[in-house]
């Protein structure tokens, strides 16, 4: 492992010198430093500073900045140059919303009392930028009222948790604060069409709707369940690389991956210094029966949460050292299938869990039992099938999904179907209606969970 690691390392360190050397190598004399120091290029259809022109009375920075936009003009071509820059500069805004109503059609011991509510439950907005030399950036927010109103125990019992505070800017008026969870930050370049080389904060390449995540893409008013219970980490935040090569009407693509791993605080720290591994191999192939996909996915890493407490050190110095709560190595394995023909759309995920604690971080178990939890795998899948018609977009669609903890979880299996419409009355304006029947393997007394849910969702 520590070979492969450092073999990763150096592929990693030769990566980020070349792509410096590139950068610098294409950017004109001083562009560089024109970008470090927040040049503004001129609005669109301004005028460029006249070749030779001194540079505007001003101080500091702003000063530097307009000398070199008048050299950097004047050394590349002036108005073409200027208006290239404003291209490449350019910030895209975008993103999606939905709103739904769900209805549990009578009192359920393990999800929810039977009560109607609408809700809004996602805003996510995209800023993208195409920053020029096959250099590009994504950034996605999710805007939630959350915590207001959620659970503050993992068995969803107990009182909400309830967010008022009192606005001294508005004579202490009650308000309800909400937070905002960064779904990801990164940072690409594009050296060939076999390698694009990512590093921050991305959505793991895995499935179907992981990556593609947004509620308008989403056929049913939500993921599958196995898909929300990240058998794979959903984000990881580290290095990622990925091409495509195309024989005839084959697409064959990659996606290598390099992270902190799964953790309390992955996306901002490494508790074990112990990298994930992870990789997406997938096949697209296109004929007179439509577009077939195929692919398969694997992550190994460890996850570690600890902290730190007073102690000694191997010489019995007093010393600060962490003292593990948690810890356990884990393999995620994946599958998927999506084949479109015309209207018709057939999909489906098989996903799979290992996880194995470590001899210092095995937890008490989750049951409430007084005992420890035991290694254990978690498995799912699921299938999906519909047909889009041509007449308001109306699609009707059913599914049936599986899903297998173990002994160690509080629900050990359950099983789910759904039936449902999807209509797009315009490509940016999805209206969804869905039955589930969620069955539960407990008590034979335990009854299945039914409920309905409609769901507005756009794209803006």
């Amino acid at each position: 492992m520590s070979r492969l690691l450092s073999s990763l390392s150096l592929f990693a360190s030769f990566t980020a010198v070349f792509w410096g050397l590139k950068a610098v190598a294409q950017t004109p004399d001083g562009g560089v430093r024109m970008q470090e120091v927040g040049a503004q290029a001129p609005e669109a259809g301004g005028q460029a500073p006249e070749a030779g022109a001194a540079a505007p009375v001003n101080s500091g920075v702003e000063a530097q900045v307009a000398a070199e936009m008048a050299a950097i003009q004047n050394q590349s071509g002036g108005e073409a140059y200027a208006s290239d820059q404003v291209q490449h500069r350019r910030l895209d805004i975008y993103g999606f919303a939905d709103f739904a109503y769900m209805r549990f059609m009578e009192d359920s011991v393990v999800l929810s009392p039977s009560a109607s509510s609408f809700s809004v439950g996602n805003l996510n907005l995209y800023l993208a930028s195409d920053l020029g030399d096959e250099w590009r950036s994504l950034i996605e927010v999710r805007f939630m009222y959350l915590p207001n109103g959620a659970q503050t125990s993992p068995t969803l019992l107990g009182p909400a948790m309830d967010t008022t505070v009192y606005d001294n800017s508005d004579f202490g008026r009650p308000v309800q604060w909400g937070g905002i969870h960064i779904e990801r930050v990164w940072l690409e370049r594009t050296f060939h069409k076999l390698l694009t080389v990512r590093v921050g904060h991305w959505l793991t390449p895995y499935g179907i709707w992981n990556v593609d995540h947004g509620s308008p893409v989403v056929i049913g008013v939500g993921r599958p369940f196995i898909v929300g219970e990240e058998l794979f980490p959903a984000s990881q935040t580290g290095i990622e690389t990925y091409g495509t090569a195309d024989i005839d009407n084959i697409q064959l693509g990659y996606h290598l991956t390099l992270s902190n791993g799964r953790g309390p605080a992955s996306s901002t720290c490494d508790f074990d210094n112990n990298k994930a591994l992870g990789g997406r191999l997938y096949l697209r192939y296109e004929s007179a029966f439509g577009t077939l996909n195929l692919g398969t996915a694997v992550y190994r890493g460890q996850y570690t949460n600890k902290h730190s407490a007073l102690g000694v050190d191997t010489k019995g110095t007093p010393a600060v050292v962490g003292v593990i709560d948690a810890q356990y190595d884990e393999l995620s394995l994946s599958g998927d299938l999506k084949w479109q023909w015309g209207g018709l759309l057939a999909q489906g995920e098989v996903i799979e869990n290992e996880v194995a604690f470590t001899p210092s971080g095995r937890t008490t178990s989750k049951t409430g039992a007084p005992a420890f939890d035991s290694d254990y795998r978690r498995w799912g899948a699921y299938g999906l099938a519909g047909y889009r018609f041509a007449f308001l977009g109306v699609m009707p669609y059913a599914g049936i999904g599986y899903y297998k903890e173990g002994s160690s979880s509080l629900i050990p299996k359950l099983w789910d179907f759904w039936v449902g419409l999807n209509l797009r009355p315009t490509p940016r304006v999805v209206l969804k209606l869905q039955y589930t029947n969620v069955h539960f393997y407990l008590d034979p007394q335990t009854p299945d969970a039914r409920m309905m849910a409609a769901q507005t969702a756009w794209s803006f």
